[in-house]
C-alpha cells in the first residue's frame, strides 16, 4: 500500500512540476503566468468540390489569468474560397493581405476571460481543382506570453469521394 501511495505522489509531484513550467503542445500552450491557451479549428475532414462549408477556428482561455490584447492570423489555402466571415464580440478584424493566392486575415482579440473563447467564423466554397487536399489552413495566436512568442495549429480538408 505505501508503494502505491509513494508512486502516486511522485506521479504527482513530476506532473506539477511540468505543468507550472511554459510548455506547447498541439494547439494547446502554457504560459508561466497562467494562461493556457488553446486553439481549435472546427471544419470538416472532407468536403465535396465546389460546396460551402463552415470554418469555426476558437481560441480558448483555459488558465487562471485573463488574456489581454492577443493577434490572431488565420491563413487560408488557395483552394478554400472565403465566402463570408464573422468574429465574436471583443474581436477586431484588423487585416486582410492576399499573397501568393494565400489569404492572411490578422485579428486583435482585446480580452479573453478565464475559460472564455473568441471565435472567428468563415463560410468557405472547396474548389480542389485536380487535387485531393487542401493546402493547410493555419492559425498562428502571437502573444508575447507564450514560448516561443506564438502557437500554431494547422489543418486541412480532402476532397470527398
Amino acid at each position: 500500500m505505501n508503494i502505491k501511495r509513494n508512486l502516486l505522489m511522485l506521479t504527482t509531484v513530476v506532473v506539477l512540476a511540468f505543468g507550472v513550467t511554459a510548455c506547447k503542445s498541439s494547439g494547446v500552450a502554457v504560459s508561466d503566468e497562467g494562461h493556457i491557451i488553446a486553439i481549435d479549428i472546427d471544419a470538416p475532414e472532407t468536403a465535396p468540390a465546389d460546396e460551402v462549408a463552415a470554418v469555426v477556428v476558437k481560441v480558448m482561455n483555459r488558465g487562471f489569468n485573463k488574456l489581454q490584447e492577443s493577434t490572431v492570423e488565420v491563413v487560408m489555402p488557395t483552394e478554400l474560397v472565403v465566402v463570408s466571415q464573422t468574429q465574436s464580440p471583443g474581436v477586431t478584424w484588423t487585416e486582410r493581405i492576399t499573397a501568393g493566392g494565400l489569404k492572411l486575415y490578422a485579428y486583435t482579440i482585446n480580452e479573453i476571460d478565464v475559460g472564455g473563447k473568441a471565435e472567428l467564423t468563415y463560410h468557405v466554397r472547396t474548389a480542389f481543382g485536380n487535387l485531393q487536399e487542401t493546402g493547410k489552413l493555419e492559425v498562428t495566436v502571437l502573444e508575447d506570453k507564450l514560448p516561443g512568442g506564438k502557437l500554431v495549429e494547422t489543418k486541412s480538408i480532402r476532397l470527398q469521394q
